[in-house]
């Protein structure tokens, strides 16, 4: 089960767990799309941590 809370606009906000290569887990908000794009939408911030160096435009 999926716990989350809608804000005013309508969107689910949950929490996902994110596993790196190390076997830690880095916890991170995010938006559950229903477009039916099959992707996942996410703050770019919550991201950086756990990326390998990119260059972020």
């Amino acid at each position: 089960m999926i716990e989350g809370n809608i804000n005013s606009q309508g969107e689910l906000f949950f929490e996902i767990g994110l596993i790196a290569s190390d076997k830690s887990i880095m916890f991170a908000p995010a938006i559950l799309d229903t477009g039916f794009t099959d992707w996942l939408a996410m703050n770019i911030q919550a991201m950086k941590p756990i990326l390998k160096p990119i260059s972020f435009r």
